[in-house]
């Protein structure tokens, strides 16, 4: 029928197509036979009448579910995997039985084509014709052929397997679904794979499938002991197969593992060792739980077949990985190997001669070696870069017809890198050439030639003279110098004779000689002992020489040569110690001086630095190439100057750099001088050649902060004196206007109580400029150091009254003014007038500056001090002001009266009895003045004081 709907067909080709299918149906019904197609997406089954009827199904659609179904129970199985397996094949051939409406009847079942659409929908066509009663008779007869089919079915999902496995990378599911498979063919309840731990000394499940229902187990079969059964663990080391029927068959000795096994349910089970190159490796089985089962021959051959095919899939799959891995390895190796790497194909004309080469690889080596981008080379020909010059092409032409390696030494001209190349033939097309790179090795060859030629030189025009000798002493060769020294007319002359039967040779040193021991001393040389008889000179008298000996030796540590200097004593001497001498005071002045001296080639970072260099920067003498490294202890302030002095340099901008430094020295800085000069530029020849200096200026530094400090308390000073005198012309000037005008006034009046009135008022002015006047002459004193203090006996307690009484009447209304805080007796050693000058200025503060409370007098004791203070009321003094209120020409208050100079006074007085002063204020809550005197005990004793 056709699927569309709105198509009209003619009459008479809708009668023919009619015909056609009545025909079509009978031939069906006739032949037992219908078709079927089948959509393995959407897993349904469209079937013809002729199956519809047979079925007895309402509709021509069927899932596969359902007709899965109505298949026997005993061959369900195996024809659904079959019929799964139209997927991924393109072979379905089974017989079967059904359950239908006459009953249950055998059919043939079979594919015919499959189609795989775009949109990879998988249709499979196909037939399916009942079985007469004959047939079905002989299949139910021919086990054999029932068996055969099982075995195929089982060998069909084997090669599925296979197929899984070689087609996808994740092994372990391939293999989890091959024992699922195994379960299936086998009606089994579990199947396994154990690996073997024998380093460890155990034994892993790493694959596990189960029946539905059965519960697994492979997370608690992990690192078990391989001892624990040990007669299945010889049995499988033994390489020989457990098949149990049931766990009755097991031997006496399986006692154990039978008890495991029963343990678990196990009743009967199929276990094969799995075999690799190195041995037993693990091995496969399969149990059945709960009920017993006789396993076939069959079974057991095909188990076997399974596991060893397994077990080769799965060396097959490691061999794969280590052979990844070892690939890997190797492609890293190529990548990464310092040895540059280039495979070549031989180009050749007519005659067989090699007239060019292509690149066909190369590693990352090579291009570093040639300074070419990766990949740059490879599929040209070396005519493509005017690289096929002739003497390259000769060389190839030796590899190709020689068939030998070749080796030979090239200069990479765009790097100036010198390169050993090995090159061989490998096949008849290609080359290979392998790059070393030599130019280090180059360098220490001529390095080693350059020394060699010094030494030579040093050896022929060296001003000392050399004698070598063999092991017996014999002579073997002597320079120039030598021949000088001793008089020789030719050398051949005196080469033979014997060191140890040279007279003038003190026998003790060659007798320490002998011993290996090293050997100097001086030596008046007598021609007279050894002319004619040792050897002829053409030299008489003496000469005074100084000899050293020393023993060469070879790798056995055996003595091989005498090696013996000889230097004239008159000359070398001289210069020897004349350059000693020079170089001793040299490094003493720069030691005294501090002064270090270094030098810098920044091009070859040749560095040579003195010791005094170094320590100037906290640094331990050593060899750098970089001066940079040297400052590490520098300021990081100070360095950019000197990075970019020295990037100036490099760039030929600067030529001379001066400045300072700080550096560290443990939790201090210290500065340093820093001064550099370049001697010479040229850095076509690789040489920029800088000298510097250093000297340490931090006492300079220290000296100039002091002295800088001291200008300004200088100048301080004089300012502030300055001030002083301005305030002195008017302090002194008021006193003595008030005494005048009231002198004057007191002659013109006759009434008493103004006479009286000016007359106080004249003793109070009399007393401030008498106060002025004595402030002035301590200053002078204290100054000049001519300011003394009479030491005596002192009896606190009477002093401190005295000097209350006396101030009382100073004391404004509303103020108190009392001793307070003292010891029943008290008696010091000290000068009772300075002590009654120190508490009169610090009560007299107190009461200008104190209009209401009180005004305390005291002293503590201690053990080794007595602590006098004034303490008030008054307005207080801020935090600020205490810290030079002890300072000369101070005042904090310039409208009370005063010179500023009492405190200064007290501070100098009890310095000067070796005592110390302070105060202790709050701004707006009073001050305490205080200040401490060294105490007796002794006077403590004899007062009969006790301390508090």
């Amino acid at each position: 029928m056709s699927e569309n709907k709105n198509t009209a067909i003619p009459v008479n080709e809708l009668e023919d197509l009619q015909e056609k299918e009545f025909i079509l149906h009978e031939l069906q019904k006739s032949a037992k036979i219908g078709w079927w197609k089948v959509n393995f997406n959407t897993h349904e089954i469209i079937c013809s009448d002729y199956i519809m009827d047979i079925l007895d199904l309402s509709k021509n659609t069927m899932t596969v579910e359902e007709f899965l179904n109505i298949i026997n129970v005993e061959h369900r199985q195996r024809i659904s995997s079959s019929f799964i397996h139209i997927r991924t094949q393109n072979f379905y051939d089974e017989i079967f039985p059904i359950q239908t409406k006459y009953g249950e009847l055998w059919i043939h079942s079979k594919l015919g084509n499959k189609i795989v659409r775009e949109d990879n929908t998988i249709i499979a066509i196909g037939f399916s014709q009942i079985l007469d009663e004959e047939t079905n008779t002989s299949l139910y007869k021919n086990k054999e052929d029932s068996r055969l089919k099982e075995l195929l079915v089982r060998q069909f999902a084997l090669s599925q397997s296979l197929s899984n496995f070689l087609k996808s990378a994740d092994t372990p599911k391939v293999i989890t679904d091959t024992l699922k498979d195994l379960l299936q063919q086998f009606n089994g309840d579990r199947t396994y794979i154990f690996q073997y731990d024998k380093a460890k000394g155990t034994q892993s499940c790493i694959y596990e499938a189960t029946r539905e229902g059965v519960s697994p187990e492979i997370d608690t079969l992990q690192d078990m002991d391989i001892n624990y059964n040990q007669w299945w663990s010889k049995q499988m080391f033994n390489n020989v197969p457990i098949i149990i029927n049931n766990l009755d068959e097991m031997p006496p000795e399986a006692i154990s593992d039978k008890q495991t096994l029963a343990r678990q349910n196990i009743a009967s089970l199929m276990v094969f060792p799995l075999l690799s190159a190195q041995g037993i490796w693990g091995y496969m089985g399969i149990d059945i739980v709960n009920t017993p089962r006789l396993w076939s021959m069959i079974d057991k051959e095909w188990f076997s077949a399974i596991s060893n095919i397994i077990n080769i899939c799965i060396e097959l799959r490691a061999s794969e990985k280590k052979a990844q891995q070892e690939r890997e390895y190797f492609k890293s190796l190529y990548d990464h190997m310092p040895i540059g790497y280039l495979r070549m194909q031989i180009l050749y004309d007519h005659s067989g001669k090699v007239t060019d080469y292509k690149y066909l690889d190369a590693n990352p080596a090579f291009y570093n070696i040639t300074a070419s981008p990766i990949g740059s080379y490879i599929g040209h020909t070396a005519k493509d870069f005017n690289a096929n010059k002739p003497e390259e092409l000769e060389v190839l032409q030796q590899v190709v017809s020689s068939g030998k390696v070749l080796e030979t030494n090239r200069l990479i001209a765009n790097t100036g890198r010198q390169y050993h190349i090995l090159i061989y033939l490998q096949g008849q097309q290609e080359v290979v050439a392998l790059f070393t790179d030599i130019s280090e090795r180059m360098k220490t060859i001529e390095a080693l030639r350059r020394s060699e030629e010094t030494l030579h030189n040093i050896y022929k025009n060296i001003p000392v003279g050399i004698e070598i000798y063999d092991k017996d002493g014999t002579l073997i060769a002597l320079n120039d110098v030598e021949s000088e020294i001793f008089g020789f007319e030719h050398k051949e002359d005196v080469l033979g004779v014997n060191l140890f039967k040279n007279p003038n040779l003190p026998q003790q040193h060659l007798e320490m000689l002998r011993q290996g021991k090293e050997i100097t001393f001086p030596l008046t040389y007598k021609f007279t002992n050894v002319n004619k008889t040792y050897y002829n000179t053409k030299y008489e008298g003496t000469r005074n020489l100084t000899v050293k000996g020393n023993c060469l030796y070879d790798t056995n540590n055996n003595i091989e040569n005498y090696l013996l200097i000889v230097i004239d004593n008159t000359e070398a001497i001289k210069a020897y110690r004349k350059i000693e001498d020079f170089e001793t005071l040299f490094n003493d002045i720069a030691e005294f001086s501090k002064v270090g001296i270094c030098r810098w080639n920044p091009l070859s970072n040749n560095f040579l630095g003195s010791d005094v260099w170094f320590h100037n920067l906290n640094q331990t003498p050593r060899q750098i190439n970089n001066i940079m490294e040297a400052y590490e202890h520098a300021h990081p302030d100070d360095l950019q100057c000197l990075a970019t002095f020295f990037q100036n340099v490099m760039d030929g901008e600067e030529q001379s750099f001066s400045g300072q430094v700080r550096i560290q020295f443990e939790d201090s800085w210290r500065w340093m001088r820093i001064r550099f000069k370049v001697k010479e530029y040229n850095p076509q020849k690789g040489i920029i050649e800088l000298i510097g200096l250093n000297l340490d200026i931090t006492e300079l530094k220290e000296t100039e902060s002091k002295l800088i400090a001291a200008k300004l308390k200088a100048e301080e000073a004089d300012r502030l004196k300055s001030a002083f005198l301005a305030n002195m012309s008017h302090e002194i000037r008021t006193p003595l206007n008030a005494i005048v005008g009231f002198s004057n006034l007191l002659a013109d009046t006759s009434n008493i109580e103004e006479r009286e009135q000016y007359i106080s008022v004249i003793q109070k002015n009399n007393e401030l400029l008498l106060q002025l006047i004595s402030d002035i002459l301590d200053l002078s004193k204290i100054e000049a150091g001519t300011y003394e203090v009479t030491f005596a006996e002192v009896d606190v307690n009477d002093l401190c009254e005295e000097i209350i009484c006396s101030h009382a009447m100073k004391v404004p209304q509303g103020v108190t003014l009392s001793f307070e805080e003292h010891e029943p007796h008290c008696s010091i050693c000290s000068d009772r007038n300075r002590i009654t000058q120190i508490l009169s200025n610090f009560i007299n503060n107190a009461i200008k500056f104190t209009e209401f409370g009180y005004i305390h007098v005291g002293y503590t004791l201690s053990e080794k001090y007595i602590r006098f203070h004034v303490q008030d009321s008054g307005i207080g003094i801020s935090t600020k002001n205490q810290e030079q209120i002890f300072d000369r020409f101070i005042k904090l208050n310039t409208f009370a009266r005063g010179t500023g100079l009492g405190l200064s006074i007290c501070k100098s007085i009890v310095e000067k009895l070796g005592g110390e002063i302070g105060v202790k204020s709050t701004l707006g809550c009073g001050s305490t003045f205080w200040f401490s005197l060294p105490y007796d005990p002794l006077y403590k004793a004899k007062s009969g004081a006790t301390d508090h």
